[in-house]
């Protein structure tokens, strides 16, 4: 609330000008905001808990829309509390996975996994594992040295990433993303669980709805089928499927080629 509704406040603002209102609403950037709003622990656990409580309802529809038991180890970016990882986990009993986050996102996102049985049982088996990760910093990106550090990864999950941007960085996020999947390996690609605007971007209504908080509160903007296939071919991913799931997010498969 100290966020969202001075920006709504600001809505006829940022129709007008095509973006947020950060600066109109608090006189300072969105990160300067979000530092302060989210700048201590309780808080940061807070805002995970919320976007874990939308982002689980939708997770065991997402990760079983598109058969991945052709995949060995799935990286969950951005994962925050791992929700995505951890049922694709449950779904599939021979994938491994890796959460990847910043390091003040990681540290929580541990302490919240220890505290659940089932999710500090992966841990300790080894088929869950935590990463520290920025993916705006393109020198984290090294494929080589990746495959020293890490499973083998060849399916990467995002769930309500790149609504967050705009299509410049979106789509870097999507070549880098790229970069350190195998590229020889057909099935190697990416699952983002998002909402799916209507081709004519008029519907669903809830979709319309959360692409205005993204115009208020974000540089990004919900997409359509077409846009998501655009983003991904792009960064070459040839063969792209959207589903419907019927819950808050959809999914949508990138692979190089058509399996």
């Amino acid at each position: 609330a100290k966020v969202v509704w001075p920006l709504w406040g600001q809505l006829p603002q940022a129709v007008q000008q095509g973006g947020h209102t950060w600066e109109a609403a608090f006189g300072k950037t969105a990160k300067g905001v979000f530092e302060h709003v989210y700048g201590d622990e309780s808080q940061r656990l807070q805002f995970m808990k919320a976007m874990h409580s939308h982002g689980s309802v939708a997770s065991p529809a997402v990760v079983i829309a598109f058969d991945l038991t052709p995949h060995s180890h799935l990286l969950d970016l951005g994962g925050a509390t791992g929700h995505l990882a951890v049922q694709a986990l449950r779904s599939y009993p021979n994938l491994t996975a890796t959460v990847a986050d910043l390091p003040h996102v990681i540290e929580l996102t541990e302490k919240l996994l220890r505290e659940n049985e089932e999710t500090a049982d992966l841990l300790n088996q080894g088929r869950l594992r935590l990463k520290t990760l920025d993916f705006t910093n393109d020198t984290q990106w090294n494929a080589s040295t990746w495959e020293q550090t890490d499973p083998r990864v060849d399916i990467i999950a995002m769930g309500r990433i790149l609504h967050d941007w705009d299509d410049e960085m979106a789509a870097s996020i999507l070549s880098r993303c790229s970069r350190v999947l195998p590229s020889d390996n057909d099935h190697a690609g990416i699952l983002l669980a998002e909402q799916i605007l209507n081709d004519d971007h008029v519907g669903p209504l809830g979709t319309n709805l959360q692409d205005i908080n993204m115009l208020v509160q974000t540089e990004g903007k919900e997409r359509s089928l077409p846009e998501f296939k655009g983003l991904l071919n792009e960064a070459g991913f040839s063969h792209v499927e959207g589903k419907r799931t019927g819950q808050p997010l959809d999914a949508i498969l990138g692979t190089r080629r058509q399996i």
